[in-house]
Formats: structure tokens, C-alpha cells, sequence
């Protein structure tokens, strides 16, 4: 059975800033503005129904944040409200009968209890702020606890669906739960716009969203990047994995690496609840590996100020490639304060991992045929190859309400981790599959660090309600790595691995230099404007953006760092949207954003590896609409992304290196259908279908204009069900098909350098009961039921095998 959290309804468009002589008149009026929307009256047209789903609605309607836990309101119904209303009259209304009442708090929010006398309504006026405070971090659960009803939008703060002028899908730690993910590219298997970009049991996490790249080091951690474990984080820790498709430079700012061009992924770490969490999950993956998670939480203080959560987890065994074996450690705690006006986190994690035998991509020759996919299970690898890494990473963030409507935030995180790998470097030599190459011994280091400042307060001007932010970020990367080789690797084959004679990396240097620096300073202010009672948002924003990157070496007789590179730019990233709203459940909404990256470093393949590159947008127009069917909802978009493409030029000289240089754009045009929650009572659907038309544009003299980008798969579809067995309470059965079509490895576009298209099946069930008197919930999932073998990516210029048929089992005990 799943664990009930206060929930929140959190309706009210959160955006930003326009400049600095507003914000000076915007602290003088807000008590002021605070009072009229207090008394204003709108008009409300909220049908009879569940309690839960008309409260949602007049929230959304009203632009206020209603704090309550579920199970007050669980099989109570209301009459609807009809007419023009204040915001205590309304729900009053709404409450009639119910037995519960809203009671408004210091900081404008409303917190939903049961009636009590007035001797005792001074406490519950303290527990209101408390629940508040963890208001602040997720927007509620929807219908189905799959997903949430919305989303932090970086400096926008929490939006919900319906009120965002994005596609944005947040995760719960529910359905990871119910799932059993490992990983984050479990988590976006549910996801038809995103793509597995490496080897699920492989060192790195590399996915495709929207046709282009992104890599792991870009995924934030409450809002800032870099904290994530560079190579596969472990996420039992994470409460919600916000999924924003599209670019996000105006929202986000730009990671240490560069901003990603077709979206981005927050983790929001786990906080205590009102609750307290104890509970243990053994679990067992094939083939043989075991491990078990404890996840404890509790509040202290005569108000339940302070928080403790603490998820540790241990896995070692075989995995369901052969000759693999995952060892992987984890431990993250998080401590806050809740107080009335004030809030503080902090958050400390560390990770150890060690992979022996994990995939990785492959090369192939320019010219040599893609093979069939070899069987599913099947390791090409070498069981000597290795890859170890550790990852640690603090973050402290405070809140404090300068008024009910003035809000001022801050947070800052760094991370550390250290990581070395052996491995063979392998590349496909013909048709038949023959392999060859080299053996690497490969040790790197990295720290990131990052500071988030932001002012967000209301303010009202005429008709128009503004939703004001002010911002500075600065987030810092340093990183080194060494390749040093180890040998030619022995001949092998694809289909019939041959075992090499072992290598390490006995007597080769663990340590590297940081010689590669990254810096990105910022300032950001936006505006979200409410016309006509919120039934139309615009959303105006621009962030200043000052990029720095040098590279360095450092000399072998002195010791000392020499500049080799050193390159400083600014950039301003704008950003618009608008949602105008039909009724209480339709929305319309478009957008034009921009991202942002480093100019690109060539490295020493090319002869002009020394040349460096002014940072350079990608520019997005979207338009869509989200449509809530009761419990159910779905969303469309279509949208264009264009981004410069780097080419590789033949050599003009007597270096026989080739030529690193930009030419043309490649342009995205896609079509986005996704559904999620409650389609009718006990069946949940998630998941949806993506078009995406990728093509090569403006190229030099046109050669190949016109052209399919490689990597991207034309057509994906995801697709998954859940089923509650109306015939045996608790038990659920799940379902899902994975759709990808055909994929180019290069864009000469033949189809003999192309993987065929491929579905796979997965199946779940589950079997919530109590024994004695312990909430406890049995799990088992299986992927690729029919063990398909399919070549899953050939984005990079490199070829990815599908994941084989894995088993999953588990079992959640709460103690």
C-alpha cells in the first residue's frame, strides 16, 4: 500500500521579474495587493463531484495554494459552486456539509482540516505553516500517482500543468517504486520523446530527448546542475524527476557543460513527512543480484519544525549480461526546518560504484554495413574491464517570506567525484561483426559547484496580476582526465566474443590535473502576467548569461599551468509563452525559447583543435494543448528546434587531420501526443507517441540539405497500463510497449547504415496487504519479456544494444 503525504494543492502561476524600479514599487503595494485579492470576488462555474477535484479546480481558478492530506477529503463529494464569490465564501461553499474548514495563514495559503473548537485552533494554526513550508517544494499528486499535477519550471518556481507554457511531466517516487527502476533511464522509458542513448547496463547515463543529446553531468539536483553522479546516479533518494521537453536556457541558465538542446531533468530529493517513513525493500534482479534499501524519515519539535529523511542503499551480484557484476552503494540524508517564515535544507549524498564487464557503445567503420544486433545478453565486453567512481555532493538552501506575497531564496551545492575505467575501445570492422581496437586506462575528476539567488513576489496593476522574479546563478565546473594506453586489444567478434588476456592498470597514474574550467554567471528576470481572472497567462523573461572557458596544461619541467585556451563571452537567452484557458480543464499554450552552448572545443583529431567558438543557441517555437478528461489527462504540442551542426571537413593541407567546422543547422520539427492518470476507476494509462522529422538545412553549397540527422528514430511510441484487479484487492497488473523506429548512424542516409526498427513488451505485477498489522507490497517486473535483440540507439555515430529480458523482484515492508 502506498504511504498517504500531505498533498497540496499549489494553483497559482509562479514567474518573474521585469526591473528594478518595479520591484522598489512592488514591496510598497504588496500588502495592499494581498487585501484585494483576499476580497476580490470572481465567477466560478465548478460542477458537483469529488471533493478532492472540485477544490483542485476553484484553487486553479482562484490562484491560491490550499495545503490538506488526503485523506480528508477521501469519498467526500461536493455540490459544486456556481456564481461570483470571494475566496473564503467560495470555499465555504464548497466545504458545506464536509465537516472541514480552510483556514487562511500568515503567508496567504490555506490549510483544510477538520472543524474544532476555537480552544484549540491556535495549534492547528502552527501545524498550517508547517504543512505550507513542504508546500513549497511539490505540487500534488495526480489522479493515479503516477505523475504530479505540475512542476518546477527552474526560476518560474512550481506551476502546475494547466497554468505552464511548457511540456513539462514530473515523476513520482511512486511509480520508480512500483516500477523498480534502477536508474534514470528506467524512469524515462515512460517517455516517448526520449531515448536510451547508452547501454542500460553500461558506466553512463546518455539519453536523446526531442532528437538531441544529453548527457548525465547536465541534470540538476533541486534546481542546480552538476550535483548528479557524472556516469548513472542512483536515484532511491529522489522524490519527483521533473522531465521539461525542450530547451531551457532562460529557466535553468546554462550547466557547466553547456544547456541541453532538447530538454532537462531536476531531481528533487526526498524531505521528511508529517508521516513518519520507515520501511525496508529487499530486492532481487537477474541474474544474481541482490540488494536492499532502508528509507527512514521523521519530524521533530512541538510543531514538527525539524526533519530528518535518510535513504541508504547497498547492491552487489551478476547482472543480466553475461560476465557482468554491479556493486553500487548509496547513502543520502536531508535535514530541514520549517518554520513560519523561514525554511532551511541541506543535503548531503555519497555513491560508490564498480561495473566489471558493463557495455559500452560501439564504433563502426564510415563505411561498413550495421550488422544485426547480436543476441540481447550477449557481452562483448571483457570481464577485465572495469570502470569505479565516486560521487559526493552538499547542498544547503533557505526560504524566508519577507511578506505573505515577497519571498526571498537562495541554495548552493558542490559536488566532487572521482571515477577510473579500463576499457577496451572497440569498433565494428565488417559486416560479420569482427572487432578490434585498444585498451585504455582512463582516470578523471570533476567538482561542480553552484549558487541560486532569486526575489519572486506578486504585485497588481490594473486588470493584470504579476507574478515577479529577480535571479543570479553562477555554477562553476573543473574537470581533468587522462587517457593513457594500455595495449591493442586482441581480436574478437560481435556474435562470438573471445576472451583477451586480462589487463589492468597496474603502475599507471590514478591522478589527473583539472585543466579544463567552465564558468557560467547569470542574472534573470521574468514576468508572468494573469488577465481576465488567470484565463490568459503571458510569460515574458530574459537571462544575461557571461560564459567562460579555459583549458590548460601544465608544464612537465616547471610544474607550472599554462593557458592554452581562454575564451569569454556573453549571451542573452530570452524566453516567452502563453496559456489561455477554456473552461476549467482546456488549455492552449505556446512558447519561443532559446538554449545555449559553449562554443565547441575541437579536440586534437582535428588540426584545428587550438581554434575556439563564440557559445551559439538553439532557438524552439512550440504550440500545444493539454485537456484534463476527469482523472485522465492529454497533451499535444508540435514543435521546431534549430540548432548549428558540426561538420567534419577532408584536410586542405598537408596535415592529414581532418577540418572541425560549423555548417548549416539541423532542424527538428516534432509532434508530441502523451496521456497520463486515471482513464476509468482501478486502469491508469501513461505514456504516449512522438514524431519527429529531423533534417540537415542551409549546408554548405546545399550538398546535403535535406538529409535525416543521425540517431533520431522517426516515430517512437511508449505506451503503459496498470490494472487493479477489481476480483483481489491490492493486486495490480502492469503493462507497457516500446516503439523505435529506424535510425541512421550517418547522414548519407542509406539503409544499410541504419538499424532496423524494433518493439519491446514489458509486464509488472504487484500485491499490496498488511501482515501483521505491516503495510507490505510484493513487485515484480520484467522487461523485454520476449527478449527481442534490437540495436536500441546509433545516435553519436555509435551503435547501442537493447537491453536483454531482466527480472525484477521485491519486496516493501513498512516497519
Amino acid at each position: 500500500m502506498a504511504r498517504k503525504r500531505p498533498s497540496i494543492l499549489t494553483l497559482t502561476t509562479l514567474a518573474r521579474a521585469l526591473a528594478v524600479p518595479t520591484f522598489a514599487a512592488a514591496v510598497l503595494t504588496a500588502p495592499l495587493a494581498a487585501l484585494a485579492l483576499e476580497t476580490a470576488q470572481r465567477s466560478y462555474s465548478i460542477a458537483a463531484g469529488p471533493l478532492e477535484d472540485a477544490l483542485s479546480r476553484f484553487g486553479r481558478a482562484a490562484n491560491i495554494t490550499l495545503s490538506f492530506v488526503p485523506e480528508l477529503t477521501a469519498g467526500l463529494h461536493s455540490k459544486g459552486l456556481q456564481g461570483s464569490h470571494s475566496v473564503d465564501n467560495g470555499l465555504a461553499r464548497l466545504l458545506a456539509g464536509s465537516g472541514l474548514e480552510a483556514v487562511r495563514q500568515p503567508n496567504g495559503s490555506y490549510l483544510l482540516h477538520r472543524a474544532q473548537p476555537r480552544a484549540v485552533q491556535a495549534d492547528a494554526t502552527l501545524q498550517a505553516i508547517d504543512v505550507h513550508a513542504a508546500s513549497d517544494r511539490l505540487l500534488p499528486v495526480a489522479a493515479g500517482g503516477q505523475v504530479a499535477t505540475g512542476g518546477r519550471l527552474g526560476v518560474l518556481g512550481n506551476v502546475s500543468m494547466m497554468d505552464a507554457p511548457f511540456n513539462q511531466i514530473s515523476y513520482t517516487s511512486e511509480l520508480m517504486a512500483n516500477q523498480q527502476v534502477r536508474g534514470l533511464m528506467d524512469v524515462l522509458e515512460n517517455n516517448p520523446s526520449v531515448r536510451n542513448s547508452a547501454p542500460i547496463d553500461g558506466e553512463a547515463d546518455i539519453i536523446m530527448m526531442r532528437g538531441f543529446e544529453m548527457f548525465g553531468r547536465e541534470i540538476m539536483v533541486n534546481g542546480i546542475a552538476g550535483l548528479a553522479d557524472n556516469r548513472g546516479g542512483m536515484i532511491e533518494a529522489v522524490d519527483r524527476v521533473e522531465v521539461l521537453q525542450g530547451p531551457s536556457a532562460m529557466l535553468n541558465g546554462v550547466s557547466p557543460w553547456g544547456s541541453s538542446l532538447g530538454g532537462s531533468i531536476n531531481y528533487i530529493l526526498k524531505r521528511a513527512e508529517d508521516t513518519p517513513t520507515a520501511q525496508i525493500t529487499g530486492s532481487f534482479a537477474s541474474e544474481s543480484q541482490l540488494g536492499a534499501h532502508l528509507d527512514l524519515g521523521r519530524r521533530f519539535g512541538a510543531d514538527k519544525q525539524y526533519g530528518v529523511r535518510v535513504n541508504t542503499v547497498y547492491k552487489n551480484g551478476d547482472g543480466a549480461i553475461d560476465r557482468t557484476a554491479n556493486r553500487q552503494a548509496f547513502t543520502a540524508v536531508a535535514l530541514d526546518y520549517r518554520g513560519g517564515r523561514l525554511r532551511l535544507t541541506a543535503d548531503a549524498t555519497y555513491q560508490e560504484k564498480e561495473l566489471h564487464g558493463g557495455l559500452a557503445a560501439l564504433r563502426i567503420g564510415s563505411s561498413v554495413p550495421i550488422p544485426p544486433a547480436p543476441r540481447a545478453a550477449n557481452n562483448y565486453k571483457q570481464p577485465w574491464e572495469v570502470y569505479e567512481s565516486d560521487n559526493r555532493s552538499l547542498q544547503l538552501g533557505m526560504e524566508y517570506d519577507i511578506t505573505p506575497d515577497w519571498v526571498f531564496s537562495a541554495s548552493h551545492g558542490q559536488s566532487l567525484n572521482d571515477e577510473t575505467y579500463l576499457q577496451a575501445v572497440s569498433s565494428i570492422s565488417n559486416v560479420n561483426g569482427n572487432l578490434s581496437g585498444s585498451v585504455f586506462w582512463i582516470p578523471g575528476r570533476s567538482t561542480n559547484k553552484g549558487t541560486n539567488i532569486s526575489l519572486r513576489g506578486k504585485l497588481i496593476t490594473g486588470p493584470v496580476k504579476h507574478t515577479l522574479v529577480a535571479g543570479f546563478g553562477d555554477v562553476t565546473a573543473r574537470r581533468g582526465q587522462a587517457t593513457l594506453a594500455v595495449g591493442t586489444a586482441a581480436a574478437s567478434n560481435l556474435y562470438n566474443p573471445i576472451v583477451q588476456p586480462y589487463r589492468d592498470g597496474q603502475g599507471l597514474s590514478t591522478d589527473v590535473d583539472m585543466l579544463n574550467r567552465y564558468n557560467a554567471k547569470s542574472t534573470v528576470l521574468t514576468d508572468t502576467m494573469g488577465l481576465f481572472d488567470d484565463r490568459v497567462i503571458v510569460m515574458v523573461g530574459a537571462r544575461n548569461q557571461a560564459i567562460g572557458t579555459k583549458f590548460f596544461s601544465r608544464d612537465a619541467t616547471t610544474g607550472l599551468l599554462t593557458p592554452t585556451r581562454d575564451k569569454n563571452s556573453n549571451k542573452i537567452s530570452p524566453a516567452a509563452g502563453l496559456v489561455v484557458k477554456f473552461g476549467g480543464n482546456l488549455s492552449v499554450y505556446g512558447n519561443y525559447i532559446e538554449s545555449l552552448l559553449p562554443g565547441p572545443v575541437p579536440s586534437t583529431y582535428y588540426q584545428n583543435s587550438l581554434q575556439t567558438y563564440d557559445p551559439y543557441p538553439s532557438k524552439q517555437y512550440e504550440a500545444g494543448m493539454k485537456y484534463e478528461i476527469n482523472k485522465l489527462t492529454v497533451t499535444g504540442s508540435i514543435y521546431q528546434i534549430t540548432l548549428q551542426n558540426g561538420v567534419e571537413q577532408p584536410s586542405n593541407n598537408a596535415d592529414p587531420r581532418p577540418i572541425f567546422a560549423l555548417d548549416g543547422e539541423q532542424r527538428n520539427r516534432g509532434f508530441e501526443l502523451n496521456t497520463m492518470g486515471e482513464a476509468v476507476r482501478g486502469v491508469r494509462l501513461l505514456g504516449g507517441y512522438s514524431y519527429i522529422d529531423a533534417r540537415l538545412v542551409r549546408t554548405q553549397d546545399g550538398l546535403t540539405d535535406g538529409r535525416r540527422a543521425r540517431g533520431v528514430p522517426k516515430h517512437n511510441l511508449n505506451l503503459g497500463s496498470e490494472w487493479d484487479l477489481p476480483f483481489l484487492a491490492g493486486a495490480t497488473v502492469t503493462g507497457r510497449m516500446v516503439t523505435t523506429d529506424r535510425m541512421f548512424i550517418d547522414t548519407n542516409n542509406t539503409r544499410v547504415r541504419s538499424t532496423a526498427s524494433w518493439t519491446r513488451f514489458d509486464l509488472g505485477a504487484r500485491y499490496a496487504t498488511k501482515i501483521n498489522g505491516h503495510d507490505t507490497t510484493f513487485r515484480l517486473n520484467v522487461d523485454n519479456v520476449a527478449n527481442r535483440n534490437y540495436w536500441a540507439s546509433a545516435s553519436r555515430g555509435v551503435l547501442v544494444v537493447g537491453a536483454p529480458r531482466s527480472v525484477r523482484l521485491s519486496v516493501s515492508t513498512d516497519l
